[in-house]
């Protein structure tokens, strides 16, 4: 419940949906929010500090143990939140006390689309791919394995020893370096109709990152969905991107401990972001072609970006959930430098979105990824 207790609303929109209810005491005014929030046309956040929250004996402020109580009416206001919408699923308790899941039905088992492109590293490869097949329990996917240019006996003989299957497909990329290029190249190969892009440096930790991306990107008004992805070291690459920082963008929490939920716990809780990351990025085919795929005048950095902040311009939003974890053992086959022209291209495309993410707010860092005040 991020709204807090101080929250102005118009009378008419109150009435509109019946008031504070009954059998919600500790969670009421989250229920009143939720049932707001259906029915107004716009929501603004002001951002100043406008009060400070006092904290006593037993307060919710001091930790919910003080009234547990309030676990069970948030999920039921959040269950009611999910019927008046006529979706399927269950609200379980989130990665931190006083956090929830709402954990979607998946619909029908569409086939996904596994893009994975690779330039040798046989050992990068293999372990992305038996982290894959060992751990993964949504079994409805192909493996689409796109070689760019690999040199070395080794990748061919690994290649030409895999088993033949209809879920696999070995695509040859013959051209320079490009990942825009790449990855178009492929998912116009791909069968699927939802396509995950994934980088060969990436291993897989959590089992169900496949159903717990797959629940977000079903839903119509989602476009990307990403990953939360952790170094070798257990801090944190990827949760969600952040515009502005350093200048263009980067990525929320990195280097903070997996240990650590993050500022508001938002490390930690499935939630709206501007951007994620193609290392580990899933979308609906028909939103791919409807966004003419990845712009390829980004050859190497921010195609990802540019992808996502195209979506949101056409209405869509992009999800990060933390529920679907993989170890990235970032650029570690290619060791490229952004090049000047592809972040002047972003500065002058989306400046607007660079200086005021809309998910972030205007008093935190653009120096540091760990949400510090600026």
């Amino acid at each position: 419940m991020y709204i807090g207790h101080l929250g102005i609303y118009r009378r008419a929109l109150v009435e509109k949906v019946g008031g504070f209810r009954l059998g919600y005491e500790g969670s009421q005014d989250h229920d009143l929010a939720l049932r707001v929030s259906e029915q107004a046309k716009q929501i603004h956040h002001i951002p100043k500090v406008l009060y400070h929250w006092r904290e006593h004996a037993g307060s919710t402020a001091g930790g919910l143990s003080a009234k547990s109580y309030v676990v069970q009416s948030a999920q039921k206001a959040l269950l009611d939140h999910l019927k008046r919408f006529d979706e399927k699923g269950t609200i379980e308790t989130g990665l931190w006390l006083g956090s929830y899941r709402t954990q979607r039905v998946i619909k029908n088992t569409p086939l996904i689309s596994i893009i994975i492109p690779f330039k040798d590293r046989v050992d990068l490869l293999k372990t992305c791919l038996s982290s894959l097949q060992s751990k993964t329990i949504y079994s409805h996917y192909e493996l689409v394995l796109v070689d760019n240019q690999s040199v070395e006996q080794t990748t061919h003989d690994f290649l030409s020893e895999l088993p033949q299957s209809d879920s696999l497909q070995i695509l040859s990329y013959p051209h320079a370096f490009n990942f825009s290029k790449i990855n178009n190249f492929a998912a116009q190969k791909a069968c699927g109709e939802i396509l995950l892009f994934l980088n060969n440096d990436t291993e897989v930790i959590e089992p169900t990152w496949l159903e717990s991306m797959l629940e977000h990107v079903q839903r119509p008004e989602i476009a990307a969905v990403g990953a939360k992805l952790l170094y070798p070291n257990h801090t944190v690459q990827h949760a969600g991107v952040v515009m502005g920082i350093a200048g263009t963008c980067s990525h929320a929490f990195r280097h903070v401990s997996e240990s650590l939920h993050g500022y508001l716990g938002l490390k930690d809780v499935v939630r709206n972001v501007s951007a994620v990351t193609a290392a580990c990025l899933m979308m609906r085919r028909e939103v791919f072609e409807k966004l003419k795929g990845f712009n390829e005048d980004y050859e190497i950095a921010y195609q990802d970006v540019d992808l996502c902040l195209r979506a949101l311009q056409l209405g869509y939003r992009n999800v990060y959930t933390p529920y679907a974890v993989l170890t990235h053992y970032e650029s570690l086959t290619r060791k490229h430098a952004f090049a000047p022209h592809e972040t002047a291209l972003l500065k002058k495309e989306w400046r607007h979105i660079i200086d005021h993410d809309p998910y972030y707010h205007p008093n935190l860092t653009r120096i540091h990824e760990d949400y510090r005040l600026g």
